[in-house]
């Protein structure tokens, strides 16, 4: 992602509850099945940032990791 530009992350489910997590962003989403859910941000900082699902959500769910590189600048 581009520092200082605003995004619109859809975020939703195809199985059960998850919910995209960046903690170092302050980012925090549920992804519910059937329902679409919008996240407005523009990223603050330089860097790669390290998120995860936060909902207990099956045998999986300790190996859903999420990245995001912000880089640049406007």
């Amino acid at each position: 992602l581009i520092y200082g530009l605003p995004y619109h992350l859809v975020v939703t489910s195809a199985d059960v509850i998850h919910s995209f997590s960046v903690p170092s962003l302050n980012l925090k989403m549920d992804a519910i099945p059937g329902r679409l859910k919008h996240l407005f941000f523009s990223p603050s900082q330089h860097g790669v940032f390290l998120g995860y699902c936060a909902e207990l959500c099956g045998v999986k769910h300790r190996v859903m990791p999420i990245v995001i590189e912000v880089v640049g600048g406007v």
